[in-house]
């Protein structure tokens, strides 16, 4: 099942392949999640109950950036102290570009 991956990587149990499934346990665990991610899954997952964790992760890296910019500029409407930073974050990438000299393509 792969619940040993939360263990240290030097706990015992990650070797033991007696107790459990014949494997040694080499992955790891994955990144904990932050409070905003979490919300935006959750709505995702509320809106669409049908659906599996895997089209929930898609549908979160699909729309996330969008709903951080929308999320962070209604924190600041109402009046809540927002960081100039995670402000121009929120904003995404700059669509125009400044300068470029070049370009490479396929590696030329």
């Amino acid at each position: 099942m792969g619940h040993r991956r939360f263990l240290n990587d030097d706990h015992p149990y990650r070797k033991d392949v007696k107790s459990f499934d014949g494997n040694v346990e080499c992955g790891k665990a994955p990144l904990p999640l932050t409070g905003d991610m979490l919300q935006h899954k959750t709505m995702a997952k509320n809106q669409n109950p049908r659906l599996g964790m895997k089209d929930v992760e898609h549908i979160h890296s699909e729309t996330f950036a969008k709903w951080l910019k929308n999320y962070i500029e209604g924190m600041h409407i109402e009046g809540n102290e927002i960081s100039e930073e995670l402000r121009a974050l929120a904003q995404g990438p700059n669509p125009v570009g400044k300068r470029y000299t070049g370009f490479i393509v396929n590696g030329f």
